[in-house]
């Protein structure tokens, strides 16, 4: 399995910046405050949006690590989640690819 290129590292919340822990950089900008539609979102919102970002290379880790496990190719016994396992994989490529 391919691996991931972008920002390696736990990444935070930092006000509404998703941050590289190791480096300070930011890694995106979830809300500017300029445009007056965007402007118009509940800052809750915005908050939840920047935190399932930050949490992103952990989730894909954590994926990863199940799939290495799970493989109903190889052990039928986790046949019965197929459809899902598949569905997982092809996230992880449009994440990494």
């Amino acid at each position: 399995m391919k691996e991931f290129r972008g920002t390696k590292g736990e990444w935070l919340v930092d006000d509404i910046d998703v941050i590289s822990r190791e480096t300070g950089f930011a890694i995106c900008q979830v809300y500017d405050g300029l445009d007056t539609h965007i402007s118009e979102m509940d800052m809750e919102v915005v908050n939840a949006n920047a935190r399932l970002m930050a949490t992103a290379p952990e989730l894909l880790e954590a994926l990863q690590a199940m799939l290495e496990r799970f493989d109903y190719k190889e052990q039928s016994i986790y046949s019965f989640a197929a459809k899902e396992i598949d569905v997982a994989k092809a996230v992880i490529k449009k994440a990494i690819e």
